[in-house]
């Protein structure tokens, strides 16, 4: 399979780049191979990582799950920090899958706003009872990392995925238990009953916290798929009645234009 890989290449200002200083891996286009697990054909997979991405939102389109890369990682592979390159502006996540081949190393490091996880996909199939594939999503605007790779084949098929209204929403969800409620719409709640503090601050902002094409926010904010906490805020909003606007904030330390 590393045989028949090509040099992978990475997305910088909307290229391909090949710099095996900055990427060094093997990889096979989606259009160069094929397996049995097919995503969109498992309503039940689809349903519980719609579910674990956006847990306090309902989504009213269907996600489509395209393949992207087979990547090969042998001894002194590596990925720099990077983050992907969006696609289309309805690409929202990615989703790797860990395939169950004997490597050390290769861990894959996730980084945002000063978080990190560490998705080991090696030991997790270690741990599993039968031969099993290890899998993780992240949203298109997450750092990662493929740590070295010290010794074996780290293996992994990589997804887009994207809104896709043509497709049916996802139906698993979080209970609709009248108990069960956000806390920031708890806290949210408690602020606009103060008369004090309404007074005090007649205005409140929120920054989103993930990235959205440049060109969709400037022209249809108000059409944005927002993803995560940014979709839990919208959603409050609409509960509890507050009217709300987007607007454009520059920042000149930014370092990547979304």
């Amino acid at each position: 399979l590393s045989d028949v890989c090509q040099p992978a290449t990475f997305g910088l200002n909307k290229e391909d780049v090949l710099d095996e200083t900055y990427r060094k891996a093997g990889k096979l286009d989606g259009d160069r191979f094929a397996w049995h697990f097919n995503p969109s054909d498992k309503n039940n997979f689809a349903n519980q990582l719609a579910t674990a991405l956006f847990p306090w939102e309902t989504l009213n389109s269907g996600i489509r799950f395209e393949p992207y890369k087979l990547n090969v990682y042998g001894q002194g592979s590596f990925f720099k920090t990077h983050k992907d390159t969006p696609r289309d502006e309805n690409m929202f996540s990615s989703l790797v899958v860990v395939l169950p081949f004997k490597h050390e190393g290769g861990e894959l490091l996730l980084r945002h706003r000063g978080r990190e996880l560490v998705f080991n996909g090696q030991a997790l199939t270690d741990d599993a009872p039968a031969a099993s594939a290890a899998y993780v999503a992240f949203f298109s605007d997450v750092e990662h990392e493929v740590a070295r790779v010290s010794s074996g084949y780290r293996v992994t098929v990589t997804y887009n995925l994207y809104f896709d209204s043509s497709r049916r929403a996802p139906s698993a969800r979080i209970s609709n238990d009248s108990k069960l409620e956000h806390p920031f719409k708890t806290e949210l709640r408690r602020v606009m009953e103060d008369a004090v503090i309404r007074d005090a601050h007649p205005v409140l902002g929120f920054g989103l916290e993930h990235a959205y094409p440049f060109e969709a926010a400037i022209h249809r904010m108000d059409a944005l798929k927002l993803k995560g906490t940014d979709a839990v805020l919208i959603k409050v909003f609409k509960e509890l009645g507050i009217h709300y606007d987007f607007f454009l904030l520059y920042r000149e330390d930014e370092e990547d234009l979304y």
